[in-house]
């Protein structure tokens, strides 16, 4: 039930089910294996008391007919999440989130949309697979090398100053926010005919 109480405390939880997991209340730190093969993932994780390693490591969740959501107080390492549904929704609300390299392919693969949010830094090494579009919002935004920030609609939203470049592949609509700082945008954009691009800084 979803009553603000962890139904599992654990240093390190899998599970898998065939069903949708609604409202899965944790405590714990490595998320190796979660998956469910005809529905959504929601899981709330909460911290425990004394625990060694706040937030979620390790982060490996799997819906291929559905989508994942994911709030946790402290940080998050995503390795991979794969949801064939219509949403990815991960929100750190004090720690950051981390999407790690996957030399295989793309470290999130979402049917639809890709919303990241963290109270502290952001940082994308893996690729990001969101046709219909992607959101990040942090206090820093960093993109490595193979992040892939494509779709119909890109959201970047960061407190201080933060630069993109002509990777960007978007179709319908950018927005970019810097609350405190500045928007640099080196050498144009590769999006093509755009419908909207919004910039506040």
């Amino acid at each position: 039930p979803n009553d603000g109480v962890p139904d599992f405390v654990a240093d390190e939880l899998r599970i898998s089910a065939q069903g949708s997991l609604p409202n899965l209340e944790i405590a714990g730190n490595s998320l190796p294996v979660i998956s469910s093969q005809l529905g959504d993932i929601t899981i709330t994780d909460y911290e425990s008391v004394g625990e060694f390693s706040p937030g979620l490591n390790g982060v490996e969740v799997f819906a291929p007919a559905g989508s994942v959501f994911i709030v946790t107080p402290g940080s998050v390492e995503i390795i991979g999440i794969d949801a064939g549904g219509s949403h990815v929704d991960v929100e750190s609300l004090t720690g950051s989130i981390s999407v790690v390299e996957d030399p295989s392919g793309f470290a999130i693969n979402s049917g639809a949309y890709v919303s990241l949010v963290t109270f502290n830094s952001l940082l994308v090494s893996g690729g990001v697979l969101a046709p219909e579009g992607q959101e990040y919002r942090g206090q820093t935004l960093i993109f490595g090398e193979n992040a892939t920030l494509s779709g119909k609609e890109l959201t970047l939203e960061a407190d201080s100053s933060f630069v993109i470049d002509d990777s960007l592949n978007v179709t319908r609509r950018i927005e970019l926010v810097s609350n405190a700082g500045n928007v640099n945008i080196e050498g144009g954009l590769a999006s093509g005919q755009l419908d909207e691009i919004v910039v506040i800084a």
